[in-house]
């Protein structure tokens, strides 16, 4: 399997984002990203005011606790929000800025 990916690792300004948890084994769990990306695209879409750079979304791995006790592995999927009032209730919160 061949891939052209590019990586672009670097560090940027805090931001917030709204983000819901995808939690499965590892061989299940780019089905529940995608899941939860959907329920991100339902909530948040790109024309949502709330949101911030539209084309873009995140998974954001946690560097503790990501392999949860019963060995699944947790991540959240989400995308940057201007703020958290009103239009985020379902779910979690992080980020500073």
């Amino acid at each position: 399997m061949s891939s052209n990916l590019d990586v672009d690792i670097r560090r940027i300004p805090a931001f917030k984002v709204a983000a819901l948890t995808a939690q499965a084994p590892f061989a299940k769990l780019g089905v529940e990203v995608r899941k939860q990306w959907k329920q991100v695209q339902r909530t948040l879409p790109g024309i949502h005011p709330g949101r911030l750079d539209a084309d873009i979304g995140y998974v954001l791995s946690p560097q503790w606790g990501v392999i949860k006790e019963n060995g699944s592995i947790a991540v959240k999927v989400g995308v940057k929000v201007s703020s958290w009032n009103g239009n985020t209730r379902q779910f979690r919160t992080r980020g500073g800025a």
